[in-house]
């Protein structure tokens, strides 16, 4: 995408059979092509003017700041819509591809197709080198699964890489109606700077914390999802709930 975009040199590619014959361009494949497109257009139109935006930014520190947060949330939430149209196009041309894989390893990275969805609709920003060094990547298997035995073996020796493959099975077989609330919900739980930038602390919590710290972790979450989308509203909510809680208790 980036080569069709103008921004490094064209390259081609070929398949790894040794055969000339069965040596095909994998240029000329459909799939392949639909997302080398939704790469080109990421390339040459968002990043292009998130790039023309960070030169423009006022000179005034906080201005700047506020400026530059804005343009890098606009292209990330461009970033996750080609990386959702490349997992369609992915999922529909690699049909042949998917029957290869072990079934545990299949369903972990149909799931994370999910979990794609669910980053897309909280406009996920914490994906820069720097935070990947400070938060990690989670804790997605460090080994192949290929059968119920090395699921089990996750079970004994990784048991937070055992919990991110169930969560993310589960993910795989979440209904489109299911996936559209978790979007909702997490949507409105982010739609505040300091929550999405808390977001794997949180993840962290309620995947693998402890049972009072996921108790204290969902009520927050849920006081957020419920929440007016305004200081103002935010504000009279609160006085709202600490009156409930005062007169509950006086």
């Amino acid at each position: 995408g980036a080569a069709e975009a103008g921004i490094v040199p064209k390259v081609s590619f070929l398949s790894s059979s040794s055969s000339d014959d069965d040596q095909t361009n994998i240029q000329d494949d459909e799939g392949f092509r639909q997302c080398v497109e939704h790469w080109k257009m990421f390339w040459s139109t968002h990043h292009k003017q998130f790039v023309n935006g960070m030169g423009k930014t006022t000179t005034t520190t906080t201005t700047k700041a506020d400026d530059s947060k804005a343009l890098v949330t606009t292209l990330y939430q461009h970033l996750w819509q080609t990386h959702t149209g490349i997992i369609v196009s992915g999922i529909s041309h690699g049909k042949e591809m998917e029957a290869l894989l072990p079934e545990e390893d299949r369903n972990i990275g149909l799931g994370f197709c999910n979990t794609v969805e669910l980053l897309a609709s909280m406009s996920f920003i914490l994906l820069s080198l720097d935070y990947l060094c400070k938060f990690g990547v989670g804790y997605l298997p460090t080994i192949r699964l290929a059968g119920p035995e090395s699921v089990e073996h996750l079970k004994r020796h990784r048991p937070q890489e055992h919990v991110a493959i169930t969560n993310l099975w589960k993910l795989k077989d979440a209904s489109p109606k299911t996936m559209e609330f978790l979007c909702g919900f997490w949507s409105r739980v982010t739609y505040w700077d300091f929550q999405r930038e808390n977001m794997p602390r949180t993840f962290n919590v309620l995947g693998h914390g402890s049972r009072w710290q996921k108790v204290v972790a969902n009520c927050r979450v849920l006081c957020l999802a419920i929440a007016p989308r305004s200081l103002v509203g935010f504000g009279i909510w609160g006085g709202v709930v600490s009156s409930m809680v005062l007169v509950k208790f006086l």
